[in-house]
C-alpha cells in the first residue's frame, strides 16, 4: 500500500494519529510495522488513503455522514418538486440527482452493460460502415 498510496498514508497518519509514517519505516521502536498496518486499515472512510484506494480524489471526504446528507438534500428537493408540481399548472422539471463520487464510472459501466444500448451501438456502427462503403463506391 505504501508504494501505491504513500503520500496519502503519510498525510493521514499525520492528521489522524499525529504520527510520522517515515518514523515507522525507520524501525526506531516507537511504532512497529504491525501497528502501523492496523492503523492504516482503520483509517476513516473520509481519509485520503481510503479515497485513493476507492478511485481517487473525488472520494476524499465522502464518509457515511456525507452520503446521508446528500440523500437528505435529494429527499428535500423531491418533496419541493412534488409540492411545486401539485400547485402549478406548468410541468415542473424534476430535480437532478446530486453528484456523488464514482458517478462517471457508474454511468460508463451502465452503458457498457446495457444490452439495448449495445445493440443500438452495433447497429449504428454497421450503418456507418455501410454508409462509408457506399460513399467510397461513388
Amino acid at each position: 500500500m505504501i508504494s501505491e498510496h504513500g503520500d496519502e498514508l503519510i498525510a493521514d497518519f499525520r492528521e489522524y494519529y499525529n504520527v510520522r509514517l517515515l518514523d515507522v519505516l525507520k524501525f526506531d521502536g516507537s511504532l512497529n510495522i504491525a501497528e502501523a498496518a492496523i492503523l492504516a486499515r482503520k483509517l476513516p472512510p473520509s481519509s485520503r488513503t481510503v479515497a485513493a484506494v476507492q478511485g481517487g480524489d473525488e472520494y476524499w471526504g465522502w464518509d457515511f455522514e456525507r452520503h446521508v446528507l446528500v440523500s437528505i438534500l435529494e429527499a428535500i428537493n423531491a418533496g419541493n418538486h412534488l409540492f411545486a408540481s401539485a400547485n402549478s399548472k406548468k410541468k415542473i422539471k424534476p430535480p437532478k440527482r446530486l453528484p456523488r463520487p464514482g458517478d462517471e464510472e457508474r454511468k460508463r459501466k451502465e452503458r457498457e452493460n446495457n444490452p439495448f444500448a449495445l445493440m443500438v451501438k452495433r447497429q449504428m456502427d454497421a450503418l456507418k460502415r455501410k454508409q462509408k462503403g457506399d460513399a467510397s463506391h461513388e
